[in-house]
């Protein structure tokens, strides 16, 4: 998605002041890349334009990559601990710059377990630049994720690691306004429409849920 096309408040938009973001999905690696590849970025490491990016890497690795001095530098923080080709993965990353702290964690589903569980400081602040939102490469399209993502969330905010385990358990949103309720008959005929329910739901307060 293009820095320009991104929502006024999407975190790390170009011209960002408040500089943090969260971000959650799920992954499956296919294969792994020759040497990295990012899964989640907003990152133009050939215009200098570094600013974030989760990595995974040739080893099955997992990386919080951050820019900084104007986007010419990174910084990696990378596991020790690394994903398996073919298994699923719940995936939570969160920078705040205010404090340059950052969180990795990584649940396992064949695990049943988090097997990443990362937390530091950034030795620098983060670069914010016009780069666009990419899922499964970077804004070069250099080198490609091979895999499956799926439930992608983002946060203009810091999530705790209660908060990224409650995205993967799909209990993270305890009020929910449901915009329209469909049924339909036995031959696939749409019966009735309801809704929506509260009449009139405050979207900072419910999320949406379409069913």
């Amino acid at each position: 998605i293009a820095d320009a096309s991104l929502s006024s408040d999407f975190p790390l938009k170009s011209g960002d002041a408040n500089k943090q973001i969260s971000v959650c999905f799920w992954v499956r690696p296919e294969s792994f890349p020759f040497i990295e590849a990012a899964m989640a970025s907003k990152y133009d490491f050939f215009n200098n334009k570094r600013s974030f990016a989760v990595y995974l890497d040739a080893g099955g690795h997992v990386s919080l990559t951050t820019g900084y001095s104007g986007g010419a530098s990174h910084q990696h923080n990378w596991s020790t601990a690394t994903l398996s080709v073919g298994s699923w993965y719940h995936v939570g990353a969160t920078y705040r710059d205010s404090d340059r702290a950052w969180t990795l964690r990584v649940w396992s589903e064949s695990a049943s377990a988090t097997i990443i569980d990362l937390a530091g400081t950034k030795s620098y602040p983060i670069n914010v630049e016009d780069a666009a939102f990419c899922l499964g490469t970077t804004h070069n399209g250099l080198t490609h994720f091979d895999g499956l993502l799926d439930e992608v969330a983002v946060f203009n905010d810091i999530l705790t690691s209660e908060e990224i385990d409650r995205i993967r358990e799909g209990t993270y949103v305890d009020r929910t306004a449901v915009l329209q309720d469909l049924t339909y008959t036995p031959t696939g005929e749409p019966n009735s429409v309801r809704g929506p329910y509260p009449e009139n739901p405050d979207p900072n307060e419910y999320a949406a849920n379409f069913t």
